[in-house]
């Protein structure tokens, strides 16, 4: 929910009227501090929370930002683009725990509750160094995108008052802001259905399924690194297909996936092949989903920082789900989750086959002659190749 506020806070009124690209260097650098900080300074918790709440608002301000920012650079040939930026947020996700185990302290179940349990993690764990490394590149890319502005002058923000109130009135017909919606309500429902897939498999392994915590890692160990590859399979496809079609395909795969784990319901299903297969299969299937909801809308709608600001916000939201939806009852009930995950596919599919239907005699917006984007003012002195056209225009 910090990424939301923060990305409710920097859409809906700082990018307006300061240049993005100022934005994104302040949040970069405090982000890589935010981030640093947070294992030194661990047993002082107003500290810590600090840290990552500084860290949680970059990480909103930056969602918010790049996205637009990457429909600005590359128009029409973003999709590919697109899904090639939200590659990286799975390889993330697929790396970081391999890099870090390292330096995780050797003893179990150690809290900072205990003065022992606080010696025991100062003396055994080495976690500030890869935080503070990460951190330090983090705040470093920030240093990056500042020097190159001293080569691209161009303004990003969203335009002046008069070209506002165009936008308003193109994007207040009833077919965009149903465009729009479908995407909100598509994206929370599926962020609801990864929370539960990353953190509640592992109690429900070790509580349902008489598994070790072991087992817990290694099946969400399965499902990083078929989610990592779904979304590299999703970016080489969109070179050759349309959104419209990788959402169906991958939305097919969702829902098979979702049948397999709806086995885990009956006693005969209660194996551990189920768990392995499904995690694979849902994995690969709802990690290109997010990423080509978006490329979707951009085909329609001039993408704007509100409308980032809001899906964002649905995200936040969705991932939140989990811990009060499914968590309590993982441990008392072996039906709870896949029931829960079944519900959460179907309905991603029909909402899809909405976003579809809503969309199948529209000719995309960057295919129509009267296409323009209306996100970017690039009219203050810049060399940059972007502004020259806009410039050529006018």
């Amino acid at each position: 929910m910090i990424s939301s506020v923060a990305s409710l806070i920097c859409g809906g009124f700082v990018y307006k009227y300061v240049n993005v690209k100022i934005i994104l260097v302040l949040v970069l650098i405090s982000g890589g501090i935010g981030t640093a900080i947070v294992p030194d300074f661990a047993p002082n918790y107003w500290i810590a929370h600090a840290g990552q709440f500084v860290t949680g608002f970059s990480t909103g301000a930056l969602e918010v930002g790049c996205n637009v920012w990457l429909v600005q650079l590359w128009e029409d040939g973003v999709e590919t683009v697109m899904q090639s930026y939200h590659v990286s947020f799975g390889v993330g996700a697929f790396v970081a725990p391999l890099l870090t185990t390292p330096f995780l302290a050797k003893q179990q179940d150690l809290t900072f509750f205990s003065s022992e349990a606080e010696s025991a993690v100062n003396g055994t764990s080495h976690i500030s160094i890869p935080f503070g490394v990460f951190g330090g590149l983090y705040s470093f890319m920030g240093l990056i995108v500042l020097f190159l502005m001293f080569f691209d002058r161009s303004v990003l923000r969203q335009e002046h008052e008069e070209r506002i109130e165009e936008a308003t009135a193109r994007s207040g017909s009833r077919f965009e802001w149903t465009v729009v919606l479908l995407l909100y309500v598509y994206i929370f429902i599926e962020m609801i259905y990864e929370g539960i897939m990353t953190s509640m498999m592992t109690s429900y392994v070790v509580h349902r399924m008489n598994m070790t915590k072991k087992d817990g890692n290694f099946l969400l160990s399965v499902f990083s690194a078929s989610y990592t590859a779904g979304r590299i399979v999703s970016m080489i496809l969109s070179t050759r297909l349309k959104p419209n079609s990788i959402l169906i395909m991958a939305q097919s795969i969702t829902v098979f996936g979702a049948g397999v784990m709806l086995m885990l319901v009956s006693p005969v299903g209660q194996v551990q092949l189920t768990l392995w297969l499904c995690n694979g299969i849902i994995g690969f299937g709802l990690s290109s989903l997010y990423p080509t909801a978006f490329t979707w809308t951009i085909r329609f709608v001039d993408l704007k920082f509100i409308h980032m600001t809001v899906a964002l916000a649905s995200a936040c939201t969705g991932g939140m789900l989990p811990a009060y939806i499914v968590a309590p009852y993982v441990m008392g009930s072996s039906i709870q989750m896949p029931i829960v995950c079944a519900m959460c596919a179907l309905s991603m599919a029909g909402v899809s086959y909405a976003m579809l239907r809503t969309t199948r005699n529209r000719t995309p917006r960057l295919e129509q002659e009267d296409a323009t984007l209306l996100i970017i003012n690039a009219t203050e002195g810049t060399d940059s190749d972007f502004a020259q056209r806009q410039e050529k225009e006018k």
